[in-house]
């Protein structure tokens, strides 16, 4: 479903046409997975938030 929605996106022209939109359903899957492993391990709200705004700031296909 996800990999889906990337298709549509790089269609509509908001994702490059470079990036396969499997592989970027794949990396979100990751990033999602490893927060789910730090949170478990005790992260913290605010630790959690900065990884995230840390892999936000630069997506990789831009």
């Amino acid at each position: 479903m996800l990999t889906e929605r990337f298709t549509r996106t790089r269609e509509a022209g908001d994702l490059p046409s470079t990036v396969e939109p499997r592989h970027a359903a794949v990396y979100v899957i990751a990033l999602s997975q490893g927060f789910a492993v730090r949170a478990a391990s005790g992260a913290s709200r605010e630790d959690l938030r900065s990884l995230a705004e840390l892999a936000l700031l630069k997506l990789p296909w831009e």
